[in-house]
């Protein structure tokens, strides 16, 4: 134990200031992303196999965004009149962690009992909004604007690293290990009692980061929640730059979250691969991502989020088509590989773009803004995809979202050219 003591105190020793705040977030990142990849992606068959029908599966897609409507702006005024934020991200945390097991024990409520895992993780959405949202100012805070888009690219490495493992993992478990419904929802509750013990761990790294003395206490608005909303939706014309931004936010989501559903449904139902197989698509996907975020990092914080978001985008419009130009194996891996080598181009440089047009006043608030903006996309996208899908079919509907993909990315770029000019004049 000594020794231990002696490495954890010259690490501590080596890596201070930004280092060890960089190195702690992508500790949080290992743990936030088993939280979120041992429980999301099996919330549906979980709860089929607790037997729920149709219905209740569609409603675990829209019924926690939907939720998430009501929670991101109160949270977000409540987050600005926060003195310590980290307490605050510390304690969303926490709640996200101590729900999931909790919801775990629905399959001893009996045959309904899958009401309450869908209606508990819809709730789970609340605090998990809270810490995503909290998490975002905290980080602004962590490193100067200068500074930020190695650390980002570094802990989105880490989180998009961990899926590879636990999807494959947990695939391979439920597959070859687990023979019958029971074993099945017993490794789902085993699963999100794991992802309680990620989050505590998770909590653990967040302790350990430290603002820089630079950073200035938060002011605490003096007005009421209600006037400090409509001041501050009165004065989002004064900030043109962020409106733009956030329109042109949303038609890019809209384009890209209405093809989501529609992979799985052409590759499982239409082509006819196996769930282990999109599985691997989704694998490759993610460790594309994972060896290219430091570069396109290292790239914005030489060049700047704008360019490296509209080469990110224009990978982005490339994925839909390719998938359905062919039914081969290698052409569609391909597909998933490149837009996975791509993706963090406008993941890293979306969240750059919006922390340097972000407002500094109600400066949360304007975070819960833009993650609404995605929220309500991501709510209204698939059901819209799925609808196409069914009016059109599934391989005309994914040629249109790579036409819309496209007109983003166009429009994305025009944006940038018109600033870059206006910058050197």
């Amino acid at each position: 134990m000594g020794l231990i003591h002696q490495l954890r105190q010259s690490a501590s020793m080596r890596l201070d200031g930004n280092e060890k705040n960089t190195a702690m977030i992508m500790a949080e990142a290992v743990f936030a992303a088993i939280v979120l990849q041992l429980t999301n992606p099996f919330y549906q068959l979980f709860a089929t196999a607790m037997g729920a029908d149709d219905v209740a599966v569609g409603l675990i897609s829209s019924l926690p965004s939907f939720c998430a409507l009501f929670v991101l702006l109160p949270a977000s005024l409540y987050i600005d009149r926060v003195k310590d934020k980290k307490k605050f991200l510390m304690t969303a945390i926490t709640v996200c962690g101590v729900i999931l097991p909790v919801v775990a024990m629905a399959p001893f409520l009996g045959d309904r009992g899958y009401w309450f895992f869908i209606i508990g993780i819809s709730f789970w959405n609340a605090p998990y909004l809270c810490y995503t949202v909290s998490w975002q100012s905290y980080f602004s805070d962590l490193f100067p604007p200068a500074n930020r888009a190695v650390p980002y690219s570094r802990r989105q490495m880490i989180y998009n690293a961990v899926p590879a493992f636990t999807i494959m993992a947990g695939g391979l478990i439920l597959s070859y290990l687990c023979k019958t419904t029971e074993q099945k929802i017993l490794t789902y509750q085993i699963f999100f009692f794991i992802a309680f013990g990620a989050a505590l761990l998770q909590r653990k790294a967040i302790a350990m980061t430290h603002v820089p003395e630079w950073v200035k206490p938060a002011h605490v608005p003096e007005t009421s929640p209600v006037k400090e909303f409509m001041a501050a939706i009165k004065n989002l014309k004064k900030h043109p730059r962020f409106c733009i931004f956030l329109a042109l936010l949303f038609f890019f989501y809209f384009a890209w979250q209405m093809a989501w559903p529609l992979f799985f449904l052409y590759l499982v139902t239409g082509v006819g691969f196996n769930e282990a197989t999109k599985s691997l698509f989704d694998v490759a996907s993610y460790l594309a991502m994972t060896f290219t975020s430091t570069w396109w990092g290292k790239r914005i914080d030489k060049y700047g989020p704008r360019g490296s978001t509209v080469l990110g985008l224009l990978g982005a419009a490339t994925c839909p088509a390719w998938t359905v130009l062919t039914g081969n194996f290698w052409v569609i891996l391909a597909s998933y590989i490149f837009s996975g080598g791509t993706a963090p181009g406008f993941q890293l440089g979306l969240f750059n773009d919006m922390l340097e047009n972000l407002p500094e006043e109600n400066k949360s608030l304007y975070i819960g803004i833009y993650n609404m903006v995605m929220q309500i996309s991501n709510f209204v996208a698939p059901l819209c995809g799925v609808a196409l899908y069914a009016a059109i079919g599934a391989v005309k509907t994914m040629y249109l979202s790579s036409v819309l993909r496209l007109a983003a990315a166009v429009a994305f770029g025009v944006r940038y050219f018109i600033l870059k000019s206006k910058k050197r004049a």
